[in-house]
């Protein structure tokens, strides 16, 4: 774009970069140089502009349904049997565990729990109901476990 003295200007721009991160947190800094016109061209303190941003790489999210560590009671569950759906899962360590429910086209039905959990053997349990305490309707639904760089998911299918 065109720059004007004394106007702010925006440039937008996209960069990618691959790198190894193994399993720890990486941290990358950034600078960048922007020179711009100025009414008075000899005053380079007001020419040149620098700017500093820290990017933090996060390892990579293990995505996976046939993540062993989730359970759940039932692959068909029917609420109107009066018992609910138990979803058990085991933990390494004791941490913060985030649990939903979402229907086959990404919409979130619930949050279930985002609480730090126990090591060893956790159980939590969805009696079919939307939020606003809806039931929901017959159909497939994901149940995901989210902890640290973990997802997995398994899927239910509700049976009214």
């Amino acid at each position: 774009g065109n720059l004007q003295p004394f106007r702010d200007t925006t440039f937008t721009f996209e960069a990618t970069l691959s790198i190894n991160v193994g399993e720890e947190l990486t941290e990358l800094t950034n600078t960048v140089i922007v020179q711009a016109d100025n009414e008075d061209p000899l005053k380079l303190d007001n020419n040149i502009s620098t700017a500093t941003e820290t990017v933090f790489i996060i390892p990579p999210t293990i995505f996976s349904e046939s993540c062993e560590l989730l359970t759940l009671d039932f692959n068909v569950y029917e609420p109107q049997s009066g018992a609910p759906l138990g979803i058990t899962f085991e933990l390494n360590t004791s941490r913060k565990v985030q649990l939903d429910v979402y229907d086959m086209g990404g919409a979130h039905v619930m949050k279930l729990a985002e609480n730090r959990f126990n090591e060893g053997l956790n159980r939590f349990e969805w009696f079919g109901l939307t939020e606003s305490g809806r039931k929901v309707g017959s159909g497939v639904y994901i149940i995901t476990l989210l902890s640290d760089n973990l997802i997995c998911w398994k899927k239910v299918i509700i049976a009214r």
